[in-house]
């Protein structure tokens, strides 16, 4: 090989390491893969008030909670709502926007293996107008057999149960 291609290819290699941060780093990670995606509380309390959906005559439990994304890009976003869990299906939630939806937007950083760094405020209020005061999180982070965190005094699990629909809803009120 000439010299002018082994130099080409050390200096290519050299900025590419020197320009990598430290978040890039963790992307490569175990623990930055299994953070990304949509969080839930490990132990959701659906009520016994039967909702019934007058177009498709479906049956429902509700509950209120905290919908949390981490996005690979850094991007926090909390999502204040009630839930929906059909009545014969327990592997399965949809989101619901009604009343209305607490959007609060943010950014994650994995501090170390075990520590993830939140920051976040009100990007759009539902009914109630809310503080928009900047708020700071740590949470502990446990990569285990089934990776969970605590946020707010309450064990939270990454979950799957969403159906393709809420997935959109969710991504439609992260974007707005």
């Amino acid at each position: 090989m000439s010299k002018h291609i082994l130099i080409w290819i050390f200096t290519t290699c050299l900025f590419v390491n020197c320009t990598e941060n430290k978040a890039g780093q963790f992307e490569r990670s175990p623990y930055h893969r299994s953070i990304i995606g949509i969080w839930i509380p490990q132990n959701i309390e659906w009520g016994s008030n039967i909702m019934i959906d007058d177009d498709s005559m479906d049956i429902f439990r509700i509950a209120s909670f905290y919908t949390l994304c981490f996005d690979s890009s850094g991007v926090f976003t909390l999502l204040a709502s009630t839930q929906r869990q059909p009545r014969n299906y327990d592997d399965s939630i949809i989101f619901a926007g009604e009343p209305a939806v607490d959007v609060y937007s943010g950014k994650w950083e994995l501090k170390d293996t075990s520590v993830i760094n939140l920051t976040y405020k009100v990007k759009k209020s539902g009914i109630i107008p809310l503080d928009n005061a900047v708020k700071y999180e740590k949470l502990k982070f446990v990569l285990d057999s089934v990776p969970n965190f605590i946020f707010q005094g309450k064990t939270y699990n990454k979950t799957f149960k969403y159906d393709y629909l809420s997935l959109k809803e969710i991504e439609m009120f992260k974007k707005n």
